[in-house]
């Protein structure tokens, strides 16, 4: 009856009004990935740069404690313009910048981890992904230093943003690069309406929204100054902005936006690519 349980709450998980026909597949772990870095964001309200300003010293001993030696506040720069008064042409202007702290930033440098605490949000950077688990193990201790060093906030908004950079090298060709890939990404690139030799940066941007669900995705294919040599980028972010709390975050919520994550990068990528993450 358990593994009954399990596997409907799966399939509940998996549905996402913003995407028709999104294939499931059941999540695993492939020996090479190709993740550069991943980040969380998750909107507290109420929660705000003083605060966070005056808990710092306490921050800082238990961030520490999670191997987060370095710490340092988190300016936000202003830009203003005017005109300059002593000139006779309006053309001459004063650009002038104030820096305000914002927040605090947390580092480990090995392995690479960031943690900010800023106005609103906390988010959290692992340039060194290996897992979902390790990740989420991660979220729920700075979830337990916020509630137990600040306090406990109602949340306002979750985002997960998975970065893959893919080099492939070497190829004859960018069609032949494109081969590891969905044919519904970089349509134009196979056409043959682009010069091979003339080829240099291809963006696509789809950006959706519906109900309290918002993704940004990103595809992007480069020529690299290596011969033969080209990269391509996977940059998605999916947003849940219902409010709730941040127990739930960990619990149910993280874990579904995870498997949609998943399940896009599976339909973006063909046989050949996972033959070579398998191998």
């Amino acid at each position: 009856m358990l593994k009954v349980n399990l596997f409907m709450e799966n399939r509940y998980r998996m549905k996402n009004p913003l995407f028709h026909n999104l294939e499931y597949v059941e999540r695993k772990c492939f020996p090479k990935h190709f993740l550069k870095s991943v980040h969380i964001e998750v909107g507290l309200i109420g929660l705000t740069a003083e605060i966070a300003f005056s808990k710092e010293e306490k921050l800082k001993k238990a961030f520490e404690q999670l191997g987060f030696t370095e710490s340092i506040k988190v300016n936000q720069t202003n830009f203003k313009m005017e005109i300059d008064p002593d000139s006779d042409s309006s053309e001459h202007k004063i650009i002038q910048s104030v820096n305000k702290p914002i927040g605090l930033l947390f580092k480990s440098q090995k392995p690479h981890k960031e943690i900010q605490i800023v106005a609103n949000k906390v988010i959290f950077s692992d340039f060194s992904y290996k897992g979902f688990d390790d990740f989420i193990k991660i979220v729920e201790k700075i979830k337990e230093i916020i509630e137990s060093d600040i306090n406990s906030f109602e949340v306002s908004k979750v985002g997960l943003r998975k970065i893959n950079s893919i080099k492939i090298e070497p190829v004859d060709s960018f069609k032949d690069a494109c081969s590891l890939f969905n044919s519904a990404i970089f349509a134009n690139i196979k056409s043959g309406l682009i010069s091979p030799d003339s080829l240099k940066i291809h963006e696509e941007v789809t950006i959706l929204e519906k109900d309290n669900l918002l993704s940004v995705l990103k595809f992007g294919f480069s020529k690299l100054e290596t011969p033969k040599a080209y990269e391509v980028n996977f940059d998605f972010d999916l947003v849940d902005t219902e409010k709730t709390n941040f127990k739930e975050v960990i619990q149910t919520k993280l874990a579904s936006i995870n498997d949609t994550h998943f399940n896009l990068f599976m339909w973006a990528i063909e046989d050949k690519m996972i033959e070579l993450m398998e191998a």
